[in-house]
């Protein structure tokens, strides 16, 4: 019978002059001994007749009877072929059996990507078992390339589904991996959870996961929480918390925090609307080469939204977005020089040159 291997093995100390050796890789976890069954002939009997009526929870512990030996003579292709039939009627528990066969090559030809393909199926109905096992596929790079960072999001989630071996995991990941990366783990999760392609979609998963990462420090969670306070996804809406994760990320000097606090000013989300406020952070946002912030001042400029109208220095913004590779903005200058005098647009070439902007490049792209 296929073993439940408990945790992660212990990595040996480095002799003098020896770099540390990569802690030993966790080993697979079988379906819960609480799941195998341990049948009588007349149970047997039983489970062989409903299972024949395709009775999906009856074929997978048919061929946990099978795969055991216990009840009847064992035999693991047999085994496999009632697995594959529960299995393909959506079984989350035989699915992660499945994934463990091909792993193992245990009643079929060993294949380590049918093994993940199997275990993802599982895992996404919330197979404890499945998840820790496709977290240590990331860790040893099982059917997959290797990733520990995604490793140790599977076996977040594993222990967060009751799974004992993974609670080992997670304990044993936290010791080496470092903030950023336990972050991006946790980011990983809400992201999975947001796309609903690895993991049902669930907003409010997403959200939880999303918030543990933010209060962690990571500035792209900051940002994903801060909007979903905002708009009221996975949360109750909250402008305050919304502005509070926007200037936590903002901190960092992060351009999409800055442009977040700027947008709550521009339209007063649970503050009195003021654009001089926002085109302070738009300004430090577009300084950091947020495009969204750059377009916003040059629109400002071009409406006279707290200052003159000021047509010259919304093309050079719109330069400045062109000369980092920006297409859009090169249809938006030429749409602007209609608008400017003769005057308006030879201070504009004058200026460019102090921003390292070449004044026959951008002519060029704009009679093209």
């Amino acid at each position: 019978m296929l073993l439940l291997v408990i945790g992660m093995l212990a990595a040996g100390m480095a002799g003098p002059g020896q770099s540390a050796a990569k802690p030993s890789a966790p080993s697979a976890a079988a379906q819960s001994p609480q799941a195998s069954t341990r049948s009588s002939g007349p149970q047997i009997a039983r489970l062989q007749a409903l299972a024949s009526s395709g009775d999906a929870s009856a074929e997978l512990k048919l061929a946990q009877a099978y795969e055991s030996g216990i009840g009847v003579e064992q035999n693991h292709r047999t085994a496999a072929e009632w697995c594959k039939k529960a299995a393909d009627q959506g079984n989350a528990g035989a699915q992660a059996l499945m994934g463990l066969m091909y792993l193992t090559g245990q009643g079929v030809a060993r294949d380590k990507k049918q093994a993940v393909w199997w275990f993802h199926k599982a895992a996404f109905q919330g197979n404890a078992d499945a998840m820790f096992n496709l977290g240590a596929s990331y860790y040893n790079g099982d059917g997959v390339g290797p990733d520990e960072e995604f490793a140790y999001a599977w076996f977040l989630l594993a222990k967060a589904a009751g799974s004992a071996p993974a609670t080992a995991a997670v304990a044993r990941e936290e010791k080496t991996l470092d903030n950023v990366s336990v972050n991006e783990s946790i980011d990983d999760i809400a992201q999975m959870y947001d796309a609903g392609t690895s993991l049902p979609k669930n907003e409010n998963e997403a959200s939880k996961w999303y918030l543990q990462a933010a209060t962690r420090g990571d500035p792209s969670a900051q940002i994903a929480i801060a909007g979903r306070f905002l708009n009221g996804v996975g949360v109750t809406q909250d402008f305050g918390q919304g502005k509070q994760w926007c200037e936590e990320a903002a901190k960092e000097g992060d351009s999409v925090g800055l442009y977040c606090v700027g947008f709550i000013y521009q339209h007063g989300l649970g503050v009195p609307p003021s654009v001089r406020e926002a085109r302070k952070w738009y300004q430090r946002a577009s300084d950091r080469g947020n495009r969204e912030a750059t377009v916003i001042l040059a629109e400002m400029d071009l409406a006279g939204n707290g200052t003159k109208t000021d047509r010259v220095a919304a093309a050079l913004l719109y330069a400045k977005l062109i000369n980092s590779g920006d297409a859009p903005s090169v249809k938006n200058l030429a749409s602007l020089k209609k608008q400017m005098s003769a005057k308006e647009w030879k201070k504009f070439e004058g200026q460019l040159p102090a921003m390292f902007i070449d004044p026959k490049k951008i002519n060029k792209l704009l009679s093209e």
